[in-house]
């Protein structure tokens, strides 16, 4: 299963923005970007193989225009049965991203 994600109320990388527009657009932004993970976690609970696929930019007006939208395209998550599964990547220790202030 291949899920488009779209913000109904952005507009095209490609226009203009006013200020207030693009602080929307940022927040709309972070929604997204949190109800995909979201997405992500249920699909791993349900066994499901999953992929944020967020480089849509690369074939943005081919997309958008196979789509037949004018929302903006904000990326998509293909679902299905995984057929590997690889280790999990090296992270950073939190004390190396994570500063504390008083």
């Amino acid at each position: 299963i291949l899920i488009i994600v779209l913000n109904t109320a952005g507009k095209s990388p490609f226009e203009s923005l006013t200020a207030d527009e693009r602080f929307t657009e940022i927040v709309d932004s972070m929604s997204i970007g949190a109800a995909i993970e979201n997405m992500l976690l249920c699909a791993e609970d349900l066994k499901l193989g999953s992929l944020w696929i967020a480089n849509t930019c690369f074939a943005y007006p081919e997309l958008v225009n196979h789509i037949g939208t004018t929302a903006q395209l904000m990326g998509a998550v293909a679902l299905g049965t995984a057929d590997e599964s690889p280790r999990q990547r090296p992270r950073k220790a939190m004390e190396e991203i994570v500063e504390y202030r008083l």
